[in-house]
């Protein structure tokens, strides 16, 4: 074996040797189009390489801490409490992440620039108090749960206002070792209408037209004004009881028909075939506002709508919207009408409310309209 053979077997160099009657250009296998003697390596070696990488660079930074609340898209409100985050950090991580040893706080007018370093606030890890974090039941080892009262400047800069928040967790008090959770959007409102109910009066118009005024009432819990709203209000002919005219509330009464309609005070309805059933087959049903007749034509009034010009902060039961109702009722025989009434506060969702929930309500007008 000559001299440059045993050096090529000795540097493991591959050397392309031409087949007799066949050009580069035309020889098989891993040569065509290539230059003989080039490895060539896999397409996805480079891709492959990258995210080792960025895999040994993760490895070198903590998993951002776990926003728990506010949740994202919630409502606050400050009433005099703080506002507070509280997060979830710690834990086993596939890859091994680092630990952070420092906590970043962003606050921003949502949508946000990035959070970096060292944010509006920074905390050591050390100088927090961590609680056990628990889900389902059971406590997760190693994962701790922080909580951080915002600083008075801070929180009053984010109330009835969009914000995004930003956590990220560090291994030290610079930008290159942090890692940064995705923003979460949250609102913190000064304002919660709350508690609708009705009172009303009747007008006796000559002939057999009748009139009835219906106030709505409201609270605002909140801390500031709320502005104008819309209060929309639908109007039910109600059955009466015949011990003393008022709404009926027993489901279980003679009268009472399958077909009925029963609403309750959280402004919800459904038939009264739909109610279920004790073991002697009385019908049950709890926080009932009254029973809607199905017979034919009964009087409603769908889709009322008023617009209120506001509640000041901490206005309790106060006027929020006015209805007329206009119909005809036989002036003989004499009889008693009351009207359920299922109201709904900020019914265009005008205001960004703390408790969106407590809008709605139902009730039975508190007065008779007698026709005599």
């Amino acid at each position: 074996m000559g001299c440059l053979s045993r050096l090529a077997l000795t540097l493991g160099v591959v050397m392309a040797v031409p087949l007799a009657g066949v050009s580069h250009a035309q020889a098989p296998g891993p040569f065509i189009g290539r230059q003989p003697g080039v490895i060539q390596l896999p397409d996805d070696f480079e891709d492959e390489a990258a995210q080792q990488a960025q895999r040994r660079r993760n490895a070198a930074l903590p998993v951002p801490p776990g926003l728990l609340s506010p949740v994202e898209v919630a409502q606050g409100r400050l009433n005099g409490q703080d506002m507070a985050l509280a997060w979830s950090s710690g834990g086993q991580t596939l890859g091994g992440s680092a630990t952070a040893e420092h906590f970043v706080v962003c606050i921003r007018p949502a949508p946000g620039v990035p959070c970096t370093w060292p944010g509006q606030h920074t905390m050591t890890v050390a100088s927090m108090t961590g609680e056990p974090y628990v889900f389902l039941s059971r406590v997760q080892p190693g994962i701790k749960v922080y909580r951080f009262a915002l600083p008075a400047a801070t929180a009053r800069a984010a109330l009835d206002r969009d914000m995004s928040i930003i956590l990220g967790g560090c291994t030290g008090p610079s930008n290159d070792t942090c890692r940064f959770a995705a923003p979460k959007n949250v609102y913190w409102s000064t304002r919660n209408l709350t508690a609708p109910r009705i009172r009303s009066g009747i007008a006796m118009p000559p002939g057999d037209s009748a009139r009835a005024n219906v106030v709505v009432r409201a609270s605002n819990g909140g801390e500031s004004d709320t502005g104008q709203f819309v209060v929309r209000a639908d109007f039910h002919d109600a059955r009466l009881d015949p011990r003393n005219q008022t709404c009926l509330l027993d489901v279980n009464a003679p009268i009472v028909q399958p077909s009925d309609l029963v609403f309750f005070t959280d402004g919800t309805q459904t038939p009264v075939s739909s109610l279920p059933t004790d073991r002697s087959g009385r019908r049950i049903a709890n926080a009932v506002a009254g029973i809607a007749p199905s017979g034919d034509a009964p009087l409603r009034f769908l889709n009322q709508r008023s617009v209120s010009p506001g509640l000041a902060a901490g206005a309790s039961d106060r006027p929020a919207a006015d209805f007329t109702l206009n119909f005809s009722w036989p002036r003989y025989p004499a009889s008693p009408k009351r009207f359920i009434a299922v109201m709904t506060l900020d019914a265009d969702n005008q205001i960004r409310e703390y408790d969106e929930k407590d809008n709605v309500a139902a009730g039975c007008t508190r007065e008779a309209f007698y026709r005599t």
